[in-house]
């Protein structure tokens, strides 16, 4: 999911109710806000990472099958899909 699309229709949902409430201009500032705010907490978190490389291994070290095993699978997975 992109930075763009996370959250997206929660924003959309508060910037119509506050739309009710609110003139264009404060709803448009008020609705750019909302979006940087979430923007900027999902930069915090990738800019937190410091060696990706090593974050993709932490996240996959569960996994037991070799790299070569898990593409004999993900093959079969989309011949499987393929055949539907």
């Amino acid at each position: 999911m992109l930075p763009e699309q996370a959250g997206q229709g929660i924003i959309e949902n508060k910037v119509i109710n506050l739309h009710l409430n609110l003139s264009a201009p404060k709803l448009l500032t008020t609705a750019i806000s909302m979006w940087l705010s979430q923007v900027s907490e999902f930069l915090d978190i990738v800019e937190s990472i410091e060696d990706p490389v090593e974050a993709i291994y932490g996240m996959l070290s569960h996994i037991k099958k070799t790299g070569v095993e898990l593409q004999h699978e993900a093959r079969e997975i989309m011949a499987r899909k393929t055949l539907r």
